[in-house]
C-alpha cells in the first residue's frame, strides 16, 4: 500500500505491506490476523488506528 499528498499528523507519505489472513476456528468462529511491515515511527499510530477501526467494526456486528 502507497499512502501519499498531505497527510495528518505530520506524517510523511509511505509504503506499507500488509498480510491478512482468515482461519475457521473450531466453534465456528473465524480468526484474522493482520500483519503489517511499517517504519519504526510509524507502528504506535498505526496501532492505534487499528484498534478503532475494530471498536468500530465491533459496534456494527453487534447492532
Amino acid at each position: 500500500m502507497r499512502t501519499t499528498g498531505d497527510l495528518p499528523g505530520g506524517f510523511e507519505p509511505f509504503e506499507t505491506r500488509m498480510r491478512i489472513e482468515f482461519y475457521d476456528e473450531v466453534d465456528g468462529r473465524t480468526r484474522l490476523e493482520i500483519r503489517q511491515w511499517l517504519r519504526e515511527d510509524y507502528v504506535s499510530p498505526s496501532e492505534e488506528g487499528w484498534a478503532e477501526a475494530f471498536t468500530k467494526l465491533d459496534a456494527l456486528l453487534a447492532a
